[in-house]
């Protein structure tokens, strides 16, 4: 039960840092436009 807790949280972690990091970037792309 608990290695189920950490994979979830660990998906939501990279979820979350992937959509801060696609933000990131296309806010990037947009400054250099």
């Amino acid at each position: 039960a608990p290695l189920y807790g950490l994979a979830a949280l660990f998906y939501i972690v990279m979820t979350l840092g992937l959509t801060r990091l696609g933000a990131m970037l296309e806010r990037r792309v947009q400054a250099y436009r």
